[in-house]
C-alpha cells in the first residue's frame, strides 16, 4: 500500500500534484497536470491554494505560482516531501484511529466518536477504508481490536511511524528505558548499533510495550516460522537479553517475544556488514533464509561469470539478501515511500535488457525457495525486483571499467567549451575525462579537429559539430551509452 491511502481524497490529489511537479522538475503545464490528477480548472485551483496555505501556517515554506501556463513548485533545500507527507497523515482521521488502537488496544464506537469529533457513520466508512488496507498485512479491525498474528501488527505500526520522525510519540523515543535495553543487547552482541539502528530499535520497543497487555495475541505463525532459528547463536542471544530484560518488569511475557524481535532485528539492517557477517558464519546452512541467500546469491554471480568478485563484495551482496529475504520470509506487506514504478523504470534503464530480465529470475527463484506464491496484492512481493535491482546496480557499479575519454580542442574558444563539456558530462557514472595526450589511448576523443589521421589506433573519434550544441551532447552520450555496455 501507499502511505497516501491512509489520507482522505482531497490529501491524496494534493500530494498527487506535489510529486508529479517534482518528478517533472519542479515546473509542469497546469492543463496537463489537471489531467493527470483528474480535477476541473476550479477544483485544482482550490486544491493548490488550500495546499499551499495547511503548508505555510505548519511552517513548511512550500510555493507554487504559475509561469505563463505552468505550474512551478518551490521546496526550500532544508524541506522536502516527506514533511508534507508526513503533515497530512499525522492529521487523517484513519491514522488518529490506528493510534488511538495503539494506546488503547481496544475501542467502542462511542470512545472513537469523542476522540475524534466525527459522526458514528464515518466511523464505521474510516474502519472500512482501513480493513481494505489492511487485508495486504492479514490484519483486521473487528470488535474494537486488531485482530492477526501479533508479529504483523507490530510490523505495520513500525511503518506507519517510520513516516512520522518529527511527531514520534515519547514512548518511541531514546527513553533512559530504551537506552537500557540497547546497552544490554550490545553488550551481549559484543557491538556498537549506529544511531539509525538505535532509531530503530527504540521505535519497535515503543511499540512493542503498547501491545503488550492486548488480549488474546496470535503468534501461531511466528513460532512456526521461527521453529528452525531456536539454535541460532544470534537468536540465543537476543532470547536471553528480551527475558532477561522483561523479567525485570511487572509485565508476564512468553517466548514469542524474543521470536518477534529476532524477526524485526535481522529484516531492518541493524548490524553493520562485518557484525551480521560474523554472525553470519555461526548460523545453520539449512535455514530458510540461509538458503535462499545462496540460491540467489549463486544465480547472481553466474551471470558475471567469467568475472569473480573480490571477498568483501560478495559479503555485501549477502548483508543486503539477508535483509531482503528474511523480510520476506517473516513478514507480509509493504507501506511504500517512493513511486515503485518510477524507481524501478530508471533502475532498469542503467541496468539494461539483459540485468532487467534477470530480476524476474531472481524474484520467481526466491519465491520458490520459500514455498510462497507471488502475489501482485502484496507489495513486499512486487518490491523484490526493486531490491534485486539495487543489489544489482551496485555489483554493476562496482564492475565497471571508467570510459577514458580525452579532449582535443582547437581555436581560441577551446577552454569554455572543455568547461562546458565537462560540466555537462561529469555527472555520468563510470566516466574519467582529461585534456587528450598522445600518449595515452582512451575509449572516445572527443575532437574539433578536422583530420582523424592524428588518432591512429584509437578506437572512436567523435567530432564535433557546434559549440556545446543539444545535438553533440545527445549523440556523445549516446556514444558513452553504447561503450559502458560493451565493458560490462
Amino acid at each position: 500500500m501507499r502511505i497516501e491511502q491512509l489520507l482522505d481524497k482531497k490529501e491524496q490529489l494534493q500530494l498527487l500534484i506535489l510529486r508529479q511537479l517534482i518528478l517533472q522538475g519542479g515546473q509542469f503545464s497546469a492543463t496537463e497536470l489537471r489531467k493527470e490528477v483528474g480535477l476541473s480548472r476550479n477544483a485544482f485551483e482550490q486544491y493548490v491554494s488550500d495546499l499551499e496555505y495547511v503548508c505555510q501556517i505548519s511552517k513548511i515554506p512550500l510555493r507554487l505560482f504559475y509561469e505563463g501556463t505552468d505550474l512551478v513548485l518551490h521546496i526550500p533545500p532544508e524541506h522536502n516531501l516527506n514533511d508534507i507527507v508526513e503533515l497530512f497523515v499525522a492529521d487523517s482521521i484513519n491514522y488518529q484511529i490506528l493510534d488511538f488502537l495503539l494506546r488503547h488496544k481496544e475501542f467502542t464506537i462511542v470512545q472513537l466518536v469523542n476522540e475524534l469529533m466525527i459522526s458514528e457513520s464515518s466511523v464505521f466508512r474510516k474502519i472500512k477504508e482501513l480493513n481494505r488496507l489492511l487485508a495486504e498485512f492479514g490484519l483486521q479491525i473487528k470488535n474494537g481490536q486488531f485482530l492477526g498474528e501479533e508479529a504483523q501488527i507490530r510490523y505495520f505500526y513500525n511503518q506507519v511511524y517510520s513516516f512520522l520522525p518529527k511527531r514520534m510519540p515519547e514512548y518511541m523515543q531514546l527513553t533512559p528505558e530504551n537506552q537500557n535495553f540497547i546497552r544490554a543487547l550490545e553488550q551481549v552482541l559484543e557491538t556498537h548499533f549506529s544511531w539509525e539502528a538505535a532509531y530503530k530499535i527504540c521505535r519497535w520497543m515503543g511499540i512493542t510495550r503498547k501491545r503488550l497487555t492486548a488480549k488474546k495475541t496470535q503468534t501461531k505463525k511466528t513460532q512456526k516460522l521461527m521453529t528452525p532459528y531456536l539454535e541460532n547463536v544470534l537468536y540465543q542471544k537476543i532470547d536471553h537479553v528480551v527475558t532477561l530484560y522483561f523479567s525485570r518488569t511487572s509485565l508476564e511475557v512468553t517466548q514469542s517475544e524474543s521470536l518477534i524481535f529476532y524477526e524485526f532485528f535481522v529484516s531492518n539492517y541493524m548490524l553493520d556488514e562485518d557484525e551480521a557477517y560474523r554472525f553470519e558464519l555461526l548460523r545453520s546452512k539449512k535455514l530458510p533464509t540461509a538458503v535462499v541467500d545462496v540460491y540467489v546469491r549463486e544465480t547472481l554471480l553466474l551471470h558475471y561469470r567469467p568475472r569473480r568478485l573480490p571477498i568483501d563484495m560478495e559479503k555485501k551482496i549477502g548483508y543486503h539478501l539477508a535483509q531482503i529475504h528474511n523480510e520476506i520470509y517473516f513478514f507480509q506487506g509493504k507501506i511504500e515511500h517512493y513511486q515503485r514504478d518510477q524507481m524501478l523504470n530508471k533502475e532498469k534503464h542503467l541496468l539494461g535488457s539483459a540485468l532487467s530480465q534477470l530480476l524476474d529470475q531472481l524474484t520467481d527463484l526466491a519465491l520458490q525457495q520459500l514455498n510462497q506464491t507471488f502475489d501482485s496484492e502484496n507489495t513486499l512481493h512486487l518490491y523484490l525486483a526493486q531490491n534485486y535491482a539495487s543489489v544489482l546496480s551496485m555489483i554493476d557499479f562496482y564492475l565497471l571499467d571508467n570510459l577514458q575519454i580525452g579532449l582535443d580542442l582547437t581555436g581560441s574558444w577551446k577552454e569554455p567549451l572543455y568547461q562546458l563539456l565537462i560540466s555537462d558530462l561529469r555527472p555520468i557514472i563510470g566516466i574519467q575525462i582529461e585534456v587528450y595526450q598522445a600518449n595515452r589511448s582512451y575509449d572516445l576523443i572527443l575532437t574539433t579537429k578536422t583530420h582523424q589521421l592524428d588518432y591512429l589506433e584509437q578506437p572512436l573519434i567523435y567530432r564535433l559539430s557546434e559549440f556545446a550544441s543539444a545535438y553533440d551532447l545527445k549523440e556523445i552520450k549516446a556514444c558513452i551509452y553504447r561503450l559502458k555496455k560493451t565493458k560490462v
